[in-house]
């Protein structure tokens, strides 16, 4: 699947008392993540970034998981509060 599609690795619904799921959807495939090496000058620099689906160096990789869709759904939720 592209990065337009839900994870394969994501909840489905509906549940067995038919409530639809997933509650919240944010994007957890195909991010790319900072691992910062603080002994490496430049490993996040805009050179280093690899290609989609090449995994990455030590400085910039492409990652997947509720590791990588849980501070985007965090930001988005502060930005709503803020409005709110």
């Amino acid at each position: 699947l592209g990065p337009n599609h839900l994870a394969d690795f994501s909840s489905r619904g509906p549940t067995e008392d038919g409530r639809n799921k997933p509650d919240l959807c944010a994007p957890g495939k195909h991010i790319l993540s900072a691992g910062a090496q603080p002994n490496r000058p430049g490993s996040c620099d805009p050179s280093s970034i690899p290609n989609l689906g090449e995994g990455g160096s030590e400085g910039v990789k492409w990652m997947a998981g509720t590791s990588m869709a849980t501070p985007i759904t965090a930001g988005h939720a502060a930005i709503v509060r803020q409005y709110f």
